[in-house]
This record gives structure tokens, sequence and C-alpha cells, in this order.
């Protein structure tokens, strides 16, 4: 069994900006901010392999009602016991076909045992982890 469990938040639609004088003159002194950053994020892609078969492919959308939170995966698969070279591929950055993380990996996967994929944000990659 492997499971895809994780959420990350793609990077936002565009990059923050700073306002200019005049446009910050026209504005409440409540709302005089600097830079104008949106809020909403972009989907992420996301494609599981094992030995370069594709077991699992999609776009997650952001979560929020401004669609400003992390897009969420979840899902199990089973697959045979045996050593797979196992690949995941995510990109938060748009239309790219490229990937801005990936994990390849060979992995020996136990009769009963259960493979965690989880993208660990503090280090900003995929970890396979089996239990």
């Amino acid at each position: 069994m492997i499971s895809l469990s994780f959420s990350h938040a793609g990077q936002r639609i565009r990059e923050c900006r700073k306002l200019t004088q005049e446009e910050l003159n026209k504005l409440p002194p409540n709302m005089r901010k600097p830079d104008d950053c949106p809020r909403e994020r972009l989907p992420i892609r996301v494609v599981f392999s094992s030995n370069g078969e594709t077991l699992y492919e999609a776009v997650r959308l952001p979560t929020g009602l401004w669609k400003d939170g992390s897009s969420n995966v979840y899902r199990r698969l089973t697959v045979e016991g045996v050593s797979q070279r196992l690949f995941i591929g995510m990109n938060e950055s748009g239309e790219s076909p490229e990937f801005d993380f990936t994990l390849e990996q060979e992995v020996d996967l136990e009769p009963g045992k259960h493979l965690v994929v989880r993208f660990d944000d503090i280090q900003q990659s995929f970890v396979f982890k089996q239990e």
C-alpha cells in the first residue's frame, strides 16, 4: 500500500508590487500598505509513477474562499510488494511542464508494509517513509 498524503500551497498568482505614492494617497489611511500582494494561489500538478508507469496524476486546486489556501493530495494505491523505482513530481508555479519538486528513488516494498509519500515544507522536498 502506498499513500500520497500532503498539503502544499502553490505560488501566488502574481508577484507582489509596490504601490506608488499616488495609489497610496487614494486609499483610506487604515488601508495604506506599501505592497499589493494577491491572496489567490496557483493550483499544483502532481504526478506519481512506479517503474515508469503513471499511477496518479492530478491538478489540485487551492482551498479557501479566496483560493488562498493549500492544495490537498490524498490517494491510496495498491502495488505489488517488490522493489520499485518510484517517482513523484510536483509543479507549483503554473502551466510549465517542468516540476518544481521531484523525488525518484528505488524502494523495496515489503508485503504488508505501508509507504507514505509526504512533502516536507521545512526542507521543501518529498519524503518516502515506509511504516
